[in-house]
């Protein structure tokens, strides 16, 4: 054999698909070569007759091939194991050699070198005449066979080339989806032409008929897989911001029920309910808010009527419910908003966290109805935020200098 089975090991390692695949995609390749120029068959040297044997094998019914002559002992001689090992060492044998117009061939057989006469004239009588040529008129082209089809660069021994390599052949799964692409874009939509256009290059491409379709299919397949990974990245930022949204709100959900179990509400009327409330801790929904509040408008009703229509009166209406909601709450405030005892001294009142309570009160209130400064003339909305300030402020102002916050609704 020309080559070891140790030196044929570093190139059949750089094949990355399976064996019986790798035969299926490089045999009409040679069939192809032979074709064109049947004298290639000597560039093959000490392995044509298993290239021969192979072609039969893997070849279809409509697959040019001729000729059942096989030189057994030289088979021997040059066997590696298998009809993969032995392809491969044929390939790589016709990429480093130049014996394409020569049927002389040099090997080493046991430490001795020697030279094999090649001369299939059973393949090229019965081939050419099956063309009907003949055998007189065929001219040797000494022409590079490109085997580089399907097994890749590392058969052109640029090793610096290996890494980038993109394989002369399209598989399937690229086949395929170009297919999708096309008949979504195009023939779904009607455009014929194109899609009759675009297929028929991709199935060039596929059969290794034209090295520009093939060319033509990877620069469309890098445009797919570019707009796939640009698609992919836009609904991963999507979700992302689903994600975020989603953990905003929870946030806000779980700061809303670490207030409330606090006694603390950024709705007025929900912060006239905790007040009431002896601890607000073990709240775990709003169903008591909603029975208390709609029992004290219940009673608001008997004495004001029911919402009017009209938005000034419903305004009006409304600001009197929210003062009619204050008053019953600091009329029934939890005990651990009241004093110690009904005979507290002035200075009772004074607490670090009386201060503190009517304080983050006073903020709550600011937040919700605008920080309002007071205004004699200021109608409306405006005027009810700032009363609903107001009230706030001389409620601290109160517990500040000792004196009950509820003293200044009398």
């Amino acid at each position: 054999m020309y080559y070891t089975n140790e030196e044929l090991d570093q190139y059949v390692d750089q094949i990355k698909i399976g064996h019986k695949k790798y035969l299926e995609d490089v045999v009409p390749q040679i069939i192809k070569s032979l074709r064109k120029s049947p004298n290639n068959y000597l560039a093959f040297g000490t392995y044509w007759y298993h290239v021969k044997k192979v072609i039969q094998d893997y070849s279809s019914g409509e697959d040019w091939f001729y000729g059942d002559f096989h030189d057994q002992l030289i088979m021997e001689m040059s066997d590696h194991g298998d009809d993969f090992r032995n392809v491969v060492a044929a390939l790589v044998y016709a990429n480093e050699t130049d014996y394409f117009s020569s049927s002389e061939h040099k090997y080493t057989w046991e430490g001795d070198p020697r030279t094999y006469i090649l001369e299939d004239d059973d393949f090229l009588s019965q081939g050419l005449q099956k063309e009907n040529v003949a055998v007189e008129s065929v001219a040797v082209e000494s022409v590079k066979i490109d085997f580089n089809l399907a097994i890749g660069k590392p058969f052109s021994f640029l090793e610096s080339q290996i890494n980038d390599f993109e394989p002369e052949y399209l598989s399937i799964e690229e086949y395929e989806a170009i297919q999708r692409d096309v008949r979504k874009n195009f023939y779904d939509k009607g455009d014929y032409h194109r899609s009759d256009y675009f297929l028929k290059k991709l199935n060039s491409a596929m059969d290794h008929k034209e090295r520009d379709d093939l060319r033509w299919s990877r620069d469309y397949l890098k445009e797919l897989n570019e707009e796939k990974a640009e698609k992919e990245k836009a609904e991963e930022a999507f979700r992302e911001r689903n994600r975020e949204e989603v953990r905003e709100a929870q946030e806000r959900t779980d700061k809303y029920r670490s207030d409330i179990k606090e006694g603390k509400s950024e709705n007025y009327r929900y912060q006239a309910f905790l007040d009431t409330v002896e601890n607000p801790s073990k709240i775990t929904s709003n169903a008591d808010y909603q029975a208390w509040m709609s029992s004290i408008a219940s009673d608001f009703k008997e004495i004001h009527g029911n919402a009017p229509v009209t938005p000034d009166d419903l305004k009006e209406w409304q600001k009197n419910l929210d003062k009619f909601v204050r008053d019953y709450a600091d009329q029934n405030l939890s005990s651990r908003l009241k004093s110690p005892s009904n005979d507290n001294t002035e200075n009772d009142w004074k607490t670090e966290k009386n201060i503190k309570h009517f304080t983050q009160l006073l903020e709550k209130v600011k937040k919700q109805w605008g920080n309002q400064k007071g205004d004699p003339e200021a109608k409306g909305p405006l005027r009810d935020g700032i009363a609903y300030i107001e009230h706030a402020q001389a409620q601290l102002d109160a517990v500040k200098n000792g004196k009950n916050p509820f003293d200044i609704l009398k």
